[in-house]
């Protein structure tokens, strides 16, 4: 019996206090839990409502960068929509530097075949019409501010040389039509430089919107 004491009573002491203890650890952390809950709760509070606030910063971000992106798919839409309307007066005028074109080897023809008297004045006239109403394309503002920096020392020159067209005396019929003749075929270089300008620079235009819309959102 002594000896069944003697071995018991260390285990009993160890495990027993070791319950106490732990008991005693449990009871003291509900303890500090209870008397720092006010201030557990806070520090979650200010958590909380960091989040919120970052969530609503967040939120505010992204709604203005929405609204810039709106913005500038607006802008992107309304130059398009003018590339669309240059693209077509471009096109114009390339047609209209064939029908020049193609009247200038009439010409040549009936000359070097001594058939003068076979030029369709009528049509030359039509012509000459045209490029008339083409050349107030200069009026528009935004081909001004698209074309006409690049086209300036050309045009510059080339309307010098057409405007000794413009003042020639036309004292009867035959000098009349010389100089709508001359008119008309003097225009045939300035159809082809501006419309080659015109295609050049829209391609220009056209890389830096693609390269703009790569980086939208």
């Amino acid at each position: 019996m002594k000896l069944f004491l003697f071995i018991f009573l260390p285990f009993y002491l160890l495990f027993g206090a070791e319950k106490n203890i732990s008991q005693s650890t449990l009871v003291n952390c509900y303890e500090i839990f209870e008397q720092r809950r006010g201030e557990l709760e806070y520090k979650l509070n200010q958590i909380e409502e960091q989040r919120q606030a970052f969530q609503a910063l967040k939120d505010a971000s992204m709604n203005i960068l929405k609204k810039k992106e709106e913005k500038i798919d607006k802008k992107l839409k309304e130059v398009n929509a003018t590339l669309q309307t240059i693209e077509q007066r471009k096109k114009e005028i390339e047609e209209l530097f064939l029908e020049v074109a193609q009247m200038w080897d009439e010409l040549v023809f009936l000359n070097k075949t001594n058939q003068l008297d076979k030029i369709d004045f009528d049509k030359l006239t039509k012509l000459a019409d045209k490029i008339d109403q083409t050349k107030d394309i200069f009026n528009n503002k935004t081909f001004q501010d698209l074309f006409f920096d690049v086209l300036q020392p050309f045009l510059i020159n080339s309307e010098l040389e057409l405007a000794t067209v413009i003042v020639k005396p036309t004292n009867n019929e035959l000098e009349k039509k010389a100089k709508i003749i001359d008119w008309v075929m003097k225009h045939r270089e300035w159809l082809f430089i501006v419309a080659g300008t015109m295609d050049t620079e829209l391609q220009i235009i056209k890389k830096e919107l693609e390269y703009i819309e790569s980086y939208k959102l």
